[in-house]
């Protein structure tokens, strides 16, 4: 295979998994069974947690576009954590993939913006950060020795 490595080093590996849902895409219905995905792509991700899960390999969800279900949040940011619609959505998220609630980030898109706002912005990177955090705690307990060699 072209660019597979046999023996990849630290750097050339994953450190952390982030699954990218739609949060205008689950449906309540219960007669539509749409939750974020189809059941072909959902089958394609089981098989790639499986192998993620046996490394232990960080799963996160990143929740876009919450803003656009949730009228509190698009009127501001900073709602996007009292929202218990968004609350809801995290969750049917998290159930959707067979995660922890805990592990979905909701994030807020610039669409109709002409310019960066400091709270989308911030929103942004609290989410980046987490990313970061997982990645990084992933290191420091799987490859503490090689981790140290990069320095």
């Amino acid at each position: 295979m072209d660019g597979y490595k046999q023996q990849p080093n630290l750097e050339d590996k994953i450190h952390c998994v982030v699954y990218v849902l739609d949060a205008e895409k689950h449906s309540t219905n219960a007669d539509i069974h749409a939750s974020f995905i189809t059941a072909d792509v959902k089958k394609q991700i089981e098989t790639i947690q499986e192998k993620i899960e046996l490394k232990g390999i960080p799963q996160l969800i990143l929740l876009t576009k919450v803003d656009s279900i949730c009228e509190s949040t698009r009127q501001s940011t900073s709602n996007v954590y009292r929202s218990s619609l968004i609350r809801q959505r995290c969750i049917a998220a998290a159930e959707c993939l067979g995660l922890n609630p805990m592990t979905v980030l909701p994030m807020r898109n610039y669409f109709s913006e002409v310019s960066t706002t400091e709270d989308i912005s911030i929103l942004a990177l609290f989410n980046v950060r987490q990313m970061l955090r997982s990645a990084d705690s992933f290191l420091r307990v799987n490859h503490l020795k090689d981790f140290q060699t990069y320095k």
